[in-house]
């Protein structure tokens, strides 16, 4: 294209007239009409040579020797991260290690298979294990031990819990049981009938309900008990626990005392629960029903926006 526009010049075309016929041959995006004129502006001061200069920049720190130092680090120990393989090579960026080892090296990363063996004490001796490995080509994945099968995780029991300014109503379910909508009705008829032994004359007045948008919760046969008890529904956004007192105020608090506990059976987690329920003080029951007004004030100045505290 150089010798193009150096002889369309010799003929005395404008630099316009020349940028109209590079286009017309070469296309449109070939060059712009004022590199056409300084290409012409070059010419005419004299430059024969029709080819592009070549740019000067950096030279390119990324060597065969460096990528060979980098691939041996890595054969080394392929449970590595590329923050932990940039101590060994501090003269250049994270992001260029990277792609020395992605691009240049054919490294990719993934998982370690699981395979049910019982760990030995080298294993245990080990300050970490990373479940996330390096490798290049088709090379199989590792093998990575876990727990055997016989050594069962500690059983769990599920609690529901209902409560107002004077304390707790609760009421655990049996193991494996889940929580639909007929079991959340007949949960619903349990709390009416503890309502009505342990809150005197609440049934009598005017009960404000609220629970969040769950399945259960939201479902028709749960709505017509509800509207049968003729309770009223406190409303309750979506994905809003900053709004449900039980997870800002109560299971935190709950949740630091079990950290400390240990039960031996299902017997024992289930009296100490109900103490450690009954153990609260009426204030603190209070203080949670009385934050929550203010977070719905809160939310509704706001325009329904998340309310965090």
């Amino acid at each position: 294209m150089g010798e193009k526009r150096l002889f369309l010049l010799t003929k005395n075309y404008k630099p316009i007239e020349i940028f109209w016929q590079l286009c017309e041959v070469y296309g449109d995006n070939i060059i712009t009409e004022g590199g056409v004129r300084q290409w012409c502006i070059k010419f005419k001061n004299g430059r024969t040579n029709v080819h592009d200069e070549q740019r000067s920049g950096h030279p390119s720190i990324v060597t065969d020797e460096l990528v060979t130092k980098a691939d041996d680090k890595i054969h080394e120990n392929r449970c590595f991260t590329v923050t932990e393989l940039s101590l060994s090579f501090p003269q250049i960026s994270h992001s260029l290690l990277h792609k020395i080892v992605t691009q240049k090296l054919g490294y990719h990363k993934f998982c370690a298979r699981w395979v049910p063996i019982i760990l030995t004490e080298n294993h245990k001796s080990q300050p970490r294990q990373n479940c996330s490995l390096w490798s290049g080509g088709t090379q199989m994945p590792p093998q990575k031990p876990r727990k055997c099968l016989q050594m069962f995780s500690a059983r769990k029991i599920m609690v529901t819990v209902f409560w107002d300014r004077q304390g707790v109503l609760i009421d655990f379910l049996e193991h494996g049981s889940t929580i639909n909508s007929v079991g959340y009705c007949e949960m619903l008829q349990k709390l009416r009938k503890a309502i009505q032994n342990k809150r005197r004359g609440k049934l009598s007045s005017k009960i404000l309900f609220l629970h969040d948008s769950a399945r259960p919760h939201t479902a028709n046969p749960t709505q017509e008990v509800l509207n049968a008890f003729k309770w009223e529904i406190f409303p309750h956004s979506p994905y809003s626990p900053n709004l449900a007192p039980s997870d800002y105020c109560l299971f935190p608090r709950m949740k630091t005392w079990l950290g400390t506990q240990h039960f031996d059976d299902d017997a024992e987690l289930r009296a100490g629960l109900t103490d450690w329920l009954k153990s609260q003080t009426a204030e603190f029951y209070d203080n949670g029903i009385t934050k929550l007004v203010n977070r719905y004030d809160k939310c509704l100045n706001l325009f329904s926006k998340y309310v965090e505290k």
